[in-house]
């Protein structure tokens, strides 16, 4: 994010990690637009997990300001189960204001020695999280990869009978 500063022109800008896919009946970036537009202040997209999985995000503390919107007041990467302050995870779409990069440029290296996004968050005068009306498809990992293409290709009619065909082909192959 750090090196995309000379071409957001000092002007707000989106980030959409590319290990995550999301679907939902209002685009993910509109939604984080439409609060940054309100609050004036970055905004990230949340969503709820099961406590065990807490470990594999950025989790927030924060207070709820309207439905599904909240006042950011602390952000933690990968907490134990036990330390998280809630079960609200970063879910890597966010609409950033350019003082991101003095606070990148002010941050330490964190878990895994390297500079955290998270960290650098916390530091923002006012961050708002918002619980993304829709479905986040984490494809970090091959089998989650693999279940969202399948998903995708089921919901689109050009694709779902053939794929139908082919799964019931290599199920009757692999008996």
């Amino acid at each position: 994010i750090y090196c995309a500063e000379k071409h957001v022109g000092g002007e707000p800008f989106a980030v959409l990690l590319g290990d995550s896919i999301t679907k939902g009946p209002t685009p993910c970036t509109k939604q984080l637009i439409d609060v940054y537009e309100k609050y004036g202040a970055s905004a990230i997209s949340l969503e709820e997990v099961p406590k065990h999985k807490v470990e594999r995000y950025g989790i927030i503390k924060g207070t709820e300001v309207e439905k599904d919107v909240y006042n950011i007041e602390k952000l933690v990467e990968k907490p134990l189960a036990h330390q998280a302050p809630s079960n609200l995870a970063i879910m890597g779409r966010y609409v950033l204001t350019p003082d991101i990069f003095d606070k990148i440029d002010e941050t330490e290296p964190g878990v895994g020695g390297e500079i955290q996004l998270t960290d650098a968050l916390q530091k923002l005068d006012a961050i708002y999280g918002v619980t993304f009306d829709g479905k986040t498809y984490d494809i970090g990992n091959r089998f989650e990869w693999l279940k969202t293409s399948i998903e995708f290709a089921m919901d689109d009619e050009e694709s779902k009978d053939d794929l139908m065909e082919y799964m019931k082909k290599m199920i009757s192959q692999n008996e």
